[in-house]
């Protein structure tokens, strides 16, 4: 098993907590929850049990533990805060870790991690914009790696890696395909099934909203 550090950096105050209210944390499990709910977003599914067998395949179901595990190093506030909360401007330090390790596998859950920090935040009120986190280092054997894809804008990412394509126990995991786009809209196929959850049919990008990835703060 080889070790992915990656270092993020939040975009929006995180608020996030273990029993303890009034000590914030940055919580493995919540990180794991956004890329679960990213790939039932914007994935392609036959149908519902489809779906189950994918997602198992990618973060374990109750026959086999999850092939990809996190593990937190550090965290860096830039100022003195309040522990109640991370500020905007914390800096977070992780370690990714892959059980079948190749290429194909890191490459996969590193771009599922850029497409969930694209579409989702972390903590309470992250769909109010609280929790926002964007990828700033990703280092692989003590080299920094893929500094052009984090540089990216959102919306050239997510069209220009929409045929990703991964193989894993049996499992064929491919994007919905766009319908559309525009440089500020993206829309996607509609899945074959109604599965009776949540997905993405259409993002819209503000014209204002600054257009890096991760170069530049909300």
């Amino acid at each position: 098993m080889q070790k992915i550090k990656i270092k993020l950096k939040l975009l929006s105050d995180m608020y996030s907590h273990g029993d303890n209210m009034e000590k914030a944390e940055f919580r493995i499990t919540e990180l794991k929850a956004l890329m679960r709910n990213t790939f039932r977003e914007i994935y392609s599914f036959k149908n519902l049990k489809d779906m189950i067998e994918k997602e198992g395949a990618l973060f374990g179901n109750t026959k086999h533990k999850s092939p990809v595990s996190f593990r937190l190093k550090s965290i860096v506030p830039k100022e003195k805060q309040d522990s109640s909360y991370l500020r905007t401007n914390t800096e977070v330090t992780l370690y990714m870790m892959i059980d079948d390790f190749n290429s194909d596998s890191y490459e996969f859950y590193l771009y599922l991690l850029i497409q969930s920090s694209i579409l989702g935040g972390l903590g309470k009120d992250c769909k109010k914009g609280k929790g926002r986190f964007k990828i700033e280092k990703v280092e692989i054997e003590g080299k920094s790696k893929y500094e052009n894809l984090l540089n990216m804008e959102h919306i050239d990412f997510l069209k220009n890696y929409n045929d990703l394509q991964y193989n894993i126990k049996s499992e064929t995991i491919r994007l919905r395909k766009i319908k559309k786009s525009t440089d500020t809209i993206v829309t996607y196929e509609p899945l074959v099934e109604d599965l009776k959850f949540p997905y993405l049919k259409e993002i819209s990008f503000a014209k204002d909203f600054p257009k890096k990835i991760y170069n530049n703060d909300f």
